[in-house]
Protein backbone atom coordinates (compact mmCIF):
# COMPACT_ATOMS: atom_id res chain seq x y z
CA UNK A 1 0.00 0.00 0.00
CA UNK A 2 3.17 2.35 0.19
CA UNK A 3 2.96 2.99 -3.49
CA UNK A 4 -1.30 4.35 -3.21
CA UNK A 5 -0.54 6.45 0.13
CA UNK A 6 2.68 8.09 -1.45
CA UNK A 7 1.16 8.61 -5.05
CA UNK A 8 -2.32 9.36 -3.65
CA UNK A 9 -1.03 12.29 -0.64
CA UNK A 10 1.11 13.91 -4.12
CA UNK A 11 -1.62 13.98 -6.15
CA UNK A 12 -3.58 15.43 -3.04
CA UNK A 13 -1.67 18.13 -2.95
CA UNK A 14 -1.47 18.66 -6.84
CA UNK A 15 -5.26 18.45 -6.76
CA UNK A 16 -5.53 20.97 -4.27
CA UNK A 17 -2.90 23.92 -5.69
CA UNK A 18 -5.12 23.38 -9.18
CA UNK A 19 -8.27 23.84 -7.34
CA UNK A 20 -6.63 27.03 -5.84
CA UNK A 21 -6.05 28.05 -9.38
CA UNK A 22 -9.13 27.22 -10.78
CA UNK A 23 -11.19 29.10 -7.98
CA UNK A 24 -9.00 32.13 -9.28
CA UNK A 25 -9.87 31.73 -12.92
CA UNK A 26 -13.40 30.46 -12.77
CA UNK A 27 -14.48 32.57 -9.83
CA UNK A 28 -12.10 35.50 -9.48
CA UNK A 29 -10.43 36.58 -12.60
CA UNK A 30 -12.94 35.55 -15.42
CA UNK A 31 -15.88 36.43 -13.90
CA UNK A 32 -14.26 40.15 -13.46
CA UNK A 33 -12.54 39.76 -17.51
CA UNK A 34 -15.14 38.42 -19.18
CA UNK A 35 -18.78 39.69 -19.57
CA UNK A 36 -21.40 37.26 -18.22
CA UNK A 37 -22.32 35.29 -21.45
CA UNK A 38 -18.82 35.11 -22.23
CA UNK A 39 -18.09 33.25 -18.94
CA UNK A 40 -20.88 31.14 -19.51
CA UNK A 41 -19.64 30.16 -23.15
CA UNK A 42 -16.23 29.21 -21.55
CA UNK A 43 -18.44 26.57 -18.95
CA UNK A 44 -20.51 25.56 -21.73
CA UNK A 45 -18.03 24.29 -24.33
CA UNK A 46 -16.25 22.58 -21.45
CA UNK A 47 -19.02 19.76 -20.57
CA UNK A 48 -20.14 19.65 -24.40
CA UNK A 49 -16.32 19.01 -25.11
CA UNK A 50 -16.30 16.47 -22.78
CA UNK A 51 -19.10 14.28 -23.76
CA UNK A 52 -17.64 14.57 -27.52
CA UNK A 53 -14.42 13.65 -26.19
CA UNK A 54 -15.83 10.83 -24.54
CA UNK A 55 -17.37 9.32 -27.94
CA UNK A 56 -14.35 9.88 -29.32
CA UNK A 57 -12.17 7.62 -26.52
CA UNK A 58 -15.25 4.47 -26.73
CA UNK A 59 -13.99 3.30 -23.50
CA UNK A 60 -9.92 3.40 -24.62
CA UNK A 61 -8.77 4.45 -21.53
CA UNK A 62 -10.44 1.69 -19.12
CA UNK A 63 -9.44 -0.72 -21.78
CA UNK A 64 -6.02 0.46 -21.29
CA UNK A 65 -6.02 -0.26 -17.17
CA UNK A 66 -7.88 -3.17 -17.41
CA UNK A 67 -5.87 -4.98 -19.63
CA UNK A 68 -2.71 -3.67 -19.03
CA UNK A 69 -1.35 -6.27 -16.37
CA UNK A 70 -1.66 -8.92 -18.70
CA UNK A 71 -0.08 -7.07 -21.66
CA UNK A 72 2.80 -5.67 -19.84
CA UNK A 73 6.03 -6.54 -21.06
CA UNK A 74 9.12 -3.97 -20.95
CA UNK A 75 11.04 -6.26 -23.66
CA UNK A 76 8.02 -6.57 -26.30
CA UNK A 77 7.23 -2.73 -25.60
CA UNK A 78 3.67 -3.60 -23.99
CA UNK A 79 2.51 -5.42 -26.74
CA UNK A 80 0.96 -2.76 -28.68
CA UNK A 81 -1.36 -1.59 -26.29
CA UNK A 82 -0.90 1.94 -26.61
CA UNK A 83 -1.40 1.88 -30.56
CA UNK A 84 -4.25 -0.15 -30.54
CA UNK A 85 -5.24 2.57 -28.20
CA UNK A 86 -4.77 4.69 -30.70
CA UNK A 87 -6.22 3.17 -33.69
CA UNK A 88 -9.19 2.54 -31.81
CA UNK A 89 -10.04 5.81 -30.40
CA UNK A 90 -8.98 7.35 -34.28
CA UNK A 91 -11.63 5.42 -36.10
CA UNK A 92 -13.97 6.44 -33.40
CA UNK A 93 -12.82 10.18 -34.02
CA UNK A 94 -14.02 10.32 -37.33
CA UNK A 95 -17.00 8.83 -37.07
CA UNK A 96 -17.88 10.96 -34.13
CA UNK A 97 -16.85 14.46 -36.00
CA UNK A 98 -19.33 13.17 -39.14
CA UNK A 99 -22.33 12.83 -36.82
CA UNK A 100 -21.17 15.70 -35.04
CA UNK A 101 -21.20 17.87 -38.82
CA UNK A 102 -24.54 16.07 -39.70
CA UNK A 103 -26.26 16.65 -36.58
CA UNK A 104 -25.06 20.70 -36.91
CA UNK A 105 -28.27 21.84 -38.06
CA UNK A 106 -30.76 20.31 -35.08
CA UNK A 107 -27.98 21.43 -32.64
CA UNK A 108 -27.40 25.06 -33.69
CA UNK A 109 -31.32 25.23 -33.68
CA UNK A 110 -31.61 24.28 -30.14
CA UNK A 111 -29.02 27.14 -28.92
CA UNK A 112 -30.13 29.63 -31.50
CA UNK A 113 -32.59 32.04 -29.02
CA UNK A 114 -31.00 31.38 -25.92
CA UNK A 115 -27.58 30.91 -26.64
CA UNK A 116 -26.12 32.39 -29.96
CA UNK A 117 -22.62 33.08 -28.77
CA UNK A 118 -22.05 29.37 -28.72
CA UNK A 119 -23.66 29.17 -32.12
CA UNK A 120 -21.14 31.66 -33.50
CA UNK A 121 -18.20 29.65 -31.72
CA UNK A 122 -19.29 26.03 -33.04
CA UNK A 123 -16.44 24.65 -34.06
CA UNK A 124 -14.12 25.19 -31.52
CA UNK A 125 -15.16 21.80 -29.34
CA UNK A 126 -13.83 20.08 -31.97
CA UNK A 127 -9.82 20.50 -31.15
CA UNK A 128 -10.65 20.50 -27.38
CA UNK A 129 -12.54 17.23 -27.65
CA UNK A 130 -10.08 16.11 -29.49
CA UNK A 131 -7.23 17.47 -26.82
CA UNK A 132 -9.24 16.10 -24.20
CA UNK A 133 -9.36 12.41 -25.67
CA UNK A 134 -5.51 12.61 -26.45
CA UNK A 135 -4.79 13.30 -22.90
CA UNK A 136 -6.74 10.58 -21.44
CA UNK A 137 -5.03 8.02 -23.33
CA UNK A 138 -1.40 9.01 -21.87
CA UNK A 139 -3.02 9.43 -18.91
CA UNK A 140 -4.82 6.08 -18.81
CA UNK A 141 -1.39 4.37 -20.17
CA UNK A 142 1.00 6.12 -17.16
CA UNK A 143 -1.65 5.70 -14.78
CA UNK A 144 -1.13 1.99 -15.79
CA UNK A 145 2.93 2.30 -15.21
CA UNK A 146 2.06 4.23 -11.85
CA UNK A 147 3.18 7.40 -12.69
CA UNK A 148 0.17 9.68 -12.01
CA UNK A 149 1.79 13.06 -10.39
CA UNK A 150 2.71 14.32 -13.72
CA UNK A 151 -0.13 14.19 -15.74
CA UNK A 152 -2.30 15.88 -12.56
CA UNK A 153 0.19 18.48 -12.64
CA UNK A 154 -0.06 19.39 -16.16
CA UNK A 155 -4.22 19.01 -16.12
CA UNK A 156 -4.74 20.61 -12.78
CA UNK A 157 -1.59 23.16 -12.95
CA UNK A 158 -0.17 23.97 -16.04
CA UNK A 159 -3.36 24.49 -18.10
CA UNK A 160 -4.79 26.99 -15.36
CA UNK A 161 -1.59 28.81 -14.98
CA UNK A 162 -1.72 29.46 -18.73
CA UNK A 163 -5.53 30.63 -18.94
CA UNK A 164 -4.81 32.72 -15.64
CA UNK A 165 -1.70 34.17 -18.18
CA UNK A 166 -4.18 34.47 -21.30
CA UNK A 167 -6.88 36.10 -18.88
CA UNK A 168 -4.30 38.32 -17.40
CA UNK A 169 -3.43 39.45 -21.25
CA UNK A 170 -7.19 40.03 -22.64
CA UNK A 171 -7.88 42.27 -19.37
CA UNK A 172 -4.87 44.24 -20.37
CA UNK A 173 -6.44 44.69 -23.90
CA UNK A 174 -3.49 42.94 -25.94
CA UNK A 175 -6.34 40.66 -28.23
CA UNK A 176 -9.96 40.34 -28.43
CA UNK A 177 -12.51 37.64 -26.99
CA UNK A 178 -11.87 35.63 -29.88
CA UNK A 179 -8.72 35.20 -29.54
CA UNK A 180 -8.82 34.71 -25.90
CA UNK A 181 -11.26 31.65 -26.29
CA UNK A 182 -8.80 30.27 -29.33
CA UNK A 183 -5.52 30.66 -26.75
CA UNK A 184 -8.00 29.04 -23.81
CA UNK A 185 -8.31 26.29 -26.23
CA UNK A 186 -4.60 26.20 -27.36
CA UNK A 187 -3.71 25.65 -23.68
CA UNK A 188 -5.72 22.49 -22.90
CA UNK A 189 -4.54 21.17 -26.18
CA UNK A 190 -1.00 21.50 -25.46
CA UNK A 191 -1.54 19.42 -22.39
CA UNK A 192 -2.04 16.45 -24.92
CA UNK A 193 1.04 17.36 -26.66
CA UNK A 194 3.05 17.39 -23.15
CA UNK A 195 1.99 14.07 -22.27
CA UNK A 196 3.21 12.75 -25.58
CA UNK A 197 6.51 14.36 -25.43
CA UNK A 198 6.62 13.28 -20.96
CA UNK A 199 5.94 9.53 -22.07
CA UNK A 200 8.45 9.83 -24.85
CA UNK A 201 10.98 11.20 -22.76
CA UNK A 202 10.80 8.47 -20.14
CA UNK A 203 11.08 6.07 -23.20
CA UNK A 204 7.89 4.35 -23.12
CA UNK A 205 6.15 5.59 -26.16
CA UNK A 206 5.50 2.23 -28.08
CA UNK A 207 3.55 3.17 -31.03
CA UNK A 208 4.41 0.19 -33.21
CA UNK A 209 1.60 -2.43 -33.34
CA UNK A 210 2.05 -5.84 -32.38
CA UNK A 211 0.37 -9.63 -33.10
CA UNK A 212 -0.05 -10.24 -29.40
CA UNK A 213 -3.05 -7.13 -29.02
CA UNK A 214 -4.93 -7.92 -32.19
CA UNK A 215 -5.31 -11.88 -31.42
CA UNK A 216 -8.95 -12.08 -32.05
CA UNK A 217 -9.94 -13.59 -28.81
CA UNK A 218 -8.09 -10.46 -26.68
CA UNK A 219 -9.01 -8.55 -29.37
CA UNK A 220 -12.66 -8.82 -29.18
CA UNK A 221 -12.55 -9.55 -25.47
CA UNK A 222 -10.74 -5.62 -24.66
CA UNK A 223 -13.38 -4.42 -27.61
CA UNK A 224 -16.66 -5.48 -25.83
CA UNK A 225 -14.86 -4.52 -22.15
CA UNK A 226 -14.35 -0.89 -23.41
CA UNK A 227 -17.74 -0.90 -24.74
CA UNK A 228 -19.57 -1.95 -22.12
CA UNK A 229 -17.85 0.70 -19.64
CA UNK A 230 -18.80 3.55 -22.76
CA UNK A 231 -22.02 2.73 -22.07
CA UNK A 232 -21.33 2.35 -18.09
CA UNK A 233 -19.04 5.37 -17.78
CA UNK A 234 -21.94 7.67 -19.75
CA UNK A 235 -23.90 7.91 -16.90
CA UNK A 236 -20.87 9.24 -14.66
CA UNK A 237 -20.11 11.14 -17.44
CA UNK A 238 -24.21 12.59 -18.63
CA UNK A 239 -24.88 13.35 -15.40
CA UNK A 240 -22.37 15.88 -14.47
CA UNK A 241 -22.53 17.31 -17.76
CA UNK A 242 -26.04 16.88 -19.23
CA UNK A 243 -27.27 19.35 -16.91
CA UNK A 244 -25.13 22.42 -18.32
CA UNK A 245 -26.17 21.53 -21.79
CA UNK A 246 -29.66 21.70 -21.21
CA UNK A 247 -29.49 25.45 -19.44
CA UNK A 248 -27.77 26.57 -22.09
CA UNK A 249 -30.65 25.56 -24.37
CA UNK A 250 -33.68 26.70 -22.27
CA UNK A 251 -32.02 29.55 -20.05
CA UNK A 252 -29.31 30.89 -21.60
CA UNK A 253 -25.40 31.32 -21.25
CA UNK A 254 -25.57 33.62 -18.30
CA UNK A 255 -27.51 31.16 -15.91
CA UNK A 256 -24.93 28.45 -17.29
CA UNK A 257 -22.06 30.70 -16.01
CA UNK A 258 -24.04 30.78 -12.78
CA UNK A 259 -24.40 27.16 -12.67
CA UNK A 260 -20.61 26.97 -12.79
CA UNK A 261 -19.69 28.19 -9.84
CA UNK A 262 -22.45 25.55 -8.11
CA UNK A 263 -20.56 23.29 -10.33
CA UNK A 264 -17.09 24.53 -9.52
CA UNK A 265 -17.81 25.11 -5.58
CA UNK A 266 -19.09 20.92 -5.30
CA UNK A 267 -16.55 19.51 -7.41
CA UNK A 268 -13.70 20.72 -5.33
CA UNK A 269 -15.41 18.49 -2.80
CA UNK A 270 -14.94 15.54 -4.68
CA UNK A 271 -10.93 16.19 -5.40
CA UNK A 272 -9.93 14.38 -2.48
CA UNK A 273 -11.94 10.96 -4.54
CA UNK A 274 -10.78 12.35 -7.70
CA UNK A 275 -6.96 12.38 -6.29
CA UNK A 276 -7.19 8.84 -4.68
CA UNK A 277 -9.18 7.43 -8.01
CA UNK A 278 -6.03 7.91 -10.28
CA UNK A 279 -4.10 5.54 -8.20
CA UNK A 280 -6.57 3.22 -7.14
CA UNK A 281 -7.52 2.45 -10.56
CA UNK A 282 -4.56 0.17 -11.22
CA UNK A 283 -4.71 -1.14 -7.99
CA UNK A 284 -7.75 -2.70 -7.75
CA UNK A 285 -7.47 -4.02 -11.06
CA UNK A 286 -4.23 -6.10 -10.22
CA UNK A 287 -6.07 -6.80 -6.90
CA UNK A 288 -8.99 -8.50 -9.19
CA UNK A 289 -6.32 -9.98 -11.25
CA UNK A 290 -4.52 -11.50 -8.08
CA UNK A 291 -8.50 -12.17 -6.72
CA UNK A 292 -6.92 -11.02 -3.78
CA UNK A 293 -10.62 -10.30 -1.53
CA UNK A 294 -8.96 -8.86 1.70
CA UNK A 295 -7.24 -6.42 -0.07
CA UNK A 296 -10.38 -5.12 -1.92
CA UNK A 297 -12.20 -5.18 1.10
CA UNK A 298 -9.80 -3.04 2.17
CA UNK A 299 -9.88 -0.57 -0.49
CA UNK A 300 -13.77 -0.23 -0.34
CA UNK A 301 -13.97 0.66 3.25
CA UNK A 302 -10.89 3.01 3.39
CA UNK A 303 -11.40 4.62 0.12
CA UNK A 304 -15.32 5.14 1.99
CA UNK A 305 -14.58 6.43 5.16
CA UNK A 306 -11.63 8.90 4.04
CA UNK A 307 -13.43 10.57 1.44
CA UNK A 308 -16.34 11.08 3.48
CA UNK A 309 -14.49 13.09 6.29
CA UNK A 310 -12.34 15.27 3.89
CA UNK A 311 -14.76 15.42 1.65
CA UNK A 312 -16.76 17.16 4.53
CA UNK A 313 -14.39 19.02 5.66
CA UNK A 314 -14.24 20.98 2.35
CA UNK A 315 -17.49 21.07 2.09
CA UNK A 316 -18.40 22.94 5.50
CA UNK A 317 -14.89 25.43 4.61
CA UNK A 318 -17.16 26.55 1.12
CA UNK A 319 -20.49 26.52 2.87
CA UNK A 320 -19.58 28.96 5.92
CA UNK A 321 -17.75 31.34 3.35
CA UNK A 322 -20.02 31.11 0.43
CA UNK A 323 -22.18 34.41 1.48
CA UNK A 324 -19.35 36.59 1.93
CA UNK A 325 -16.35 35.19 0.12
CA UNK A 326 -19.21 35.84 -3.29
CA UNK A 327 -20.10 39.04 -1.93
CA UNK A 328 -16.80 40.74 -2.16
CA UNK A 329 -15.80 39.04 -5.67
CA UNK A 330 -19.29 38.73 -7.90
CA UNK A 331 -22.58 39.15 -6.18
CA UNK A 332 -24.81 37.89 -8.91
CA UNK A 333 -23.24 34.25 -7.94
CA UNK A 334 -25.11 34.25 -4.74
CA UNK A 335 -28.08 32.90 -6.36
CA UNK A 336 -25.97 29.84 -6.91
CA UNK A 337 -25.46 28.96 -2.99
CA UNK A 338 -29.05 26.72 -2.91
CA UNK A 339 -27.73 24.58 -6.22
CA UNK A 340 -24.04 24.38 -4.67
CA UNK A 341 -25.76 22.47 -1.82
CA UNK A 342 -27.75 20.24 -3.44
CA UNK A 343 -25.14 19.43 -5.66
CA UNK A 344 -22.82 19.20 -2.51
CA UNK A 345 -24.55 16.36 -0.79
CA UNK A 346 -24.78 14.36 -3.66
CA UNK A 347 -21.21 14.58 -4.04
CA UNK A 348 -20.66 13.85 -0.57
CA UNK A 349 -22.81 10.81 -1.02
CA UNK A 350 -20.88 9.80 -4.02
CA UNK A 351 -17.66 9.89 -1.65
CA UNK A 352 -19.37 7.95 1.43
CA UNK A 353 -20.20 5.05 -1.14
CA UNK A 354 -16.53 4.98 -2.07
CA UNK A 355 -15.08 2.79 -4.90
CA UNK A 356 -18.08 0.99 -5.98
CA UNK A 357 -18.08 1.68 -9.46
CA UNK A 358 -13.86 0.54 -9.38
CA UNK A 359 -15.24 -2.76 -8.34
CA UNK A 360 -17.68 -2.68 -10.51
CA UNK A 361 -15.60 -2.42 -13.81
CA UNK A 362 -13.14 -4.02 -12.58
CA UNK A 363 -14.90 -6.91 -11.91
CA UNK A 364 -16.10 -10.15 -14.60
CA UNK A 365 -19.57 -8.55 -13.70
CA UNK A 366 -18.97 -5.16 -15.57
CA UNK A 367 -21.37 -6.04 -18.35
CA UNK A 368 -24.20 -5.58 -15.59
CA UNK A 369 -23.48 -2.02 -15.35
CA UNK A 370 -25.00 -1.36 -18.56
CA UNK A 371 -28.40 -1.87 -17.98
CA UNK A 372 -28.80 0.38 -15.14
CA UNK A 373 -26.65 2.95 -16.56
CA UNK A 374 -29.00 3.00 -19.46
CA UNK A 375 -31.73 3.77 -17.63
CA UNK A 376 -29.99 6.47 -15.21
CA UNK A 377 -29.16 8.01 -18.09
CA UNK A 378 -33.39 7.92 -19.30
CA UNK A 379 -33.61 9.22 -15.86
CA UNK A 380 -30.95 12.27 -15.98
CA UNK A 381 -32.59 13.24 -19.70
CA UNK A 382 -36.16 13.22 -18.25
CA UNK A 383 -35.47 15.02 -15.08
CA UNK A 384 -33.84 17.82 -16.67
CA UNK A 385 -36.21 18.59 -19.62
CA UNK A 386 -38.63 18.43 -16.25
CA UNK A 387 -37.34 20.57 -13.76
CA UNK A 388 -35.11 22.90 -15.25
CA UNK A 389 -37.55 24.83 -17.49
CA UNK A 390 -40.11 24.84 -13.93
CA UNK A 391 -37.74 25.35 -11.50
CA UNK A 392 -33.89 27.15 -13.12
CA UNK A 393 -31.17 26.55 -11.77
CA UNK A 394 -32.54 24.64 -8.68
CA UNK A 395 -34.20 22.03 -11.20
CA UNK A 396 -31.10 21.24 -12.83
CA UNK A 397 -28.96 20.45 -9.57
CA UNK A 398 -32.16 18.69 -8.08
CA UNK A 399 -32.28 16.45 -11.12
CA UNK A 400 -28.46 15.88 -11.10
CA UNK A 401 -28.44 15.24 -7.30
CA UNK A 402 -30.86 12.51 -7.80
CA UNK A 403 -29.81 10.89 -10.50
CA UNK A 404 -25.90 11.12 -8.70
CA UNK A 405 -27.76 9.25 -5.58
CA UNK A 406 -29.85 6.80 -7.09
CA UNK A 407 -27.13 5.85 -9.17
CA UNK A 408 -24.70 5.20 -6.77
CA UNK A 409 -27.10 3.15 -4.54
CA UNK A 410 -28.04 0.88 -7.68
CA UNK A 411 -24.29 0.67 -7.14
CA UNK A 412 -23.63 -0.12 -3.81
CA UNK A 413 -26.22 -3.11 -3.81
CA UNK A 414 -25.08 -4.40 -6.77
CA UNK A 415 -21.42 -4.73 -5.57
CA UNK A 416 -22.80 -5.81 -2.13
CA UNK A 417 -24.93 -8.70 -3.98
CA UNK A 418 -22.32 -9.97 -6.31
CA UNK A 419 -19.13 -9.45 -4.82
CA UNK A 420 -20.19 -9.35 -1.00
CA UNK A 421 -18.58 -6.24 -0.48
CA UNK A 422 -19.81 -3.02 1.55
CA UNK A 423 -17.96 0.19 2.94
CA UNK A 424 -20.05 1.17 5.83
CA UNK A 425 -19.06 0.60 9.16
CA UNK A 426 -18.89 2.38 12.61
CA UNK A 427 -16.53 4.85 11.91
CA UNK A 428 -18.99 6.00 8.39
CA UNK A 429 -21.86 6.52 11.81
CA UNK A 430 -19.05 8.82 13.71
CA UNK A 431 -18.40 10.58 10.45
CA UNK A 432 -22.09 11.03 9.25
CA UNK A 433 -23.01 12.31 12.69
CA UNK A 434 -19.92 14.77 12.90
CA UNK A 435 -20.86 16.26 9.89
CA UNK A 436 -24.54 16.26 10.69
CA UNK A 437 -23.72 18.35 14.09
CA UNK A 438 -21.00 20.67 12.60
CA UNK A 439 -23.90 21.59 10.06
CA UNK A 440 -25.76 22.98 12.63
CA UNK A 441 -23.50 24.55 14.40
CA UNK A 442 -22.78 26.85 11.26
CA UNK A 443 -26.02 28.31 11.55
CA UNK A 444 -25.61 30.05 15.18
CA UNK A 445 -22.31 31.28 14.30
CA UNK A 446 -23.17 35.21 13.97
CA UNK A 447 -21.94 37.85 11.43
CA UNK A 448 -19.84 40.55 12.63
CA UNK A 449 -20.47 43.04 10.14
CA UNK A 450 -17.25 42.79 8.60
CA UNK A 451 -16.91 39.70 5.57
CA UNK A 452 -13.25 39.21 5.98
CA UNK A 453 -13.27 38.93 9.40
CA UNK A 454 -16.09 36.45 9.13
CA UNK A 455 -14.55 34.34 6.75
CA UNK A 456 -11.81 33.98 9.09
CA UNK A 457 -13.81 33.40 12.43
CA UNK A 458 -15.85 30.92 10.79
CA UNK A 459 -12.94 29.37 8.73
CA UNK A 460 -11.29 28.95 12.18
CA UNK A 461 -14.95 27.63 14.39
CA UNK A 462 -15.24 24.52 11.99
CA UNK A 463 -11.46 24.03 11.27
CA UNK A 464 -11.29 23.55 15.56
CA UNK A 465 -14.32 21.12 15.68
CA UNK A 466 -13.00 18.85 12.88
CA UNK A 467 -9.82 18.50 14.33
CA UNK A 468 -11.15 17.82 17.65
CA UNK A 469 -13.35 15.45 16.18
CA UNK A 470 -10.71 14.19 14.42
CA UNK A 471 -8.21 13.68 17.24
CA UNK A 472 -9.99 13.45 20.52
CA UNK A 473 -13.19 11.04 19.04
CA UNK A 474 -10.91 9.51 16.49
CA UNK A 475 -13.13 9.57 13.78
CA UNK A 476 -11.15 8.03 10.82
CA UNK A 477 -8.05 6.00 12.22
CA UNK A 478 -6.03 6.58 8.77
CA UNK A 479 -6.73 10.26 8.86
CA UNK A 480 -5.87 10.28 13.16
CA UNK A 481 -2.34 8.26 11.92
CA UNK A 482 -1.35 11.27 9.47
CA UNK A 483 -2.51 13.83 11.49
CA UNK A 484 -0.85 12.68 14.59
CA UNK A 485 2.40 11.71 12.38
CA UNK A 486 2.44 15.15 11.34
CA UNK A 487 2.04 16.39 14.75
CA UNK A 488 5.15 14.59 16.04
CA UNK A 489 7.22 15.95 13.28
CA UNK A 490 6.24 19.64 14.07
CA UNK A 491 6.81 18.53 18.12
CA UNK A 492 10.01 17.38 17.21
CA UNK A 493 11.45 19.94 14.96
CA UNK A 494 10.25 22.79 17.60
CA UNK A 495 12.20 20.98 20.33
CA UNK A 496 15.54 21.00 18.34
CA UNK A 497 14.98 24.93 16.89
CA UNK A 498 14.65 25.30 20.74
CA UNK A 499 18.02 23.74 21.85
Amino acid sequence: MGIVQKEGIRNTIIYYAGVILGYFNMAVLLPKVLQLEQYGLIRFIFPFSGILAFFYLLGVPNIIIRFFPYLKDEQKKHNGILFFAFLVAGISTVVVTAIFFILKPTILHEYSKKSPLFVHYYYVVIPLAIGFAIFEIFNAYNKSLFKTNFAVLINEVYVRLAVMIFAICYMLHYFNFTVFLYLFVTAYCSAALIMLLYTSFNKILYLKPSIEVFKPALAKQMLNYGLFNFFGGASGMLIDKIDVLFIGGYLGLADTGIYGIAILMAASIALPAKALFQVLFPVTADAFKNDDKEKLDYLYKSSCSNQLFIGSVVFMLVWINFDSFFTIVHPAFLVAKTAFLILSIARLFDMATGINGLLIINSKYYRYDLVFTTLLIGLTIICNQLFIPKYGLIGAATATAGSIILYNIVKYIFVWSKLQLQPFNIETLKIVLTITFIFTITYFLPDSGSLVFDMFYKTLVVSLLYLFSLIYLKINPEIFKLVLSVYKQGKNITRRSSR
